[in-house]
């Protein structure tokens, strides 16, 4: 794999968005000849999300009241 580089050495997507391309390796020798790899394909790097921006509420959840939080009572403490 071989990110896109400009003239000053930065990684920089091509006209059509890919980040790089993918070369099939050669052999020491074929490199020395001054034989081109073939070109498998390109590449885009997808931006890392983290799990909880994947979350949504369940539809039955979304419109359900919110539970009234009830204040400290003595007597509905856990004795544990």
């Amino acid at each position: 794999m071989f990110p896109n580089k400009d003239e000053l050495g930065n990684e920089v997507p091509d006209q059509y968005g890919n980040d790089g391309v993918i070369k099939q390796s050669l052999s020491k020798e074929s490199r020395d000849s001054g034989k081109k790899a073939p070109i498998l394909g390109n590449y885009k790097v997808k931006a890392a999300r983290s799990f909880a921006d994947n979350i949504k509420p369940a539809p039955a959840f979304k419109n359900r009241p919110k539970p009234v939080v009830q204040e400290d009572d003595e007597d509905s403490e856990i004795p544990f």
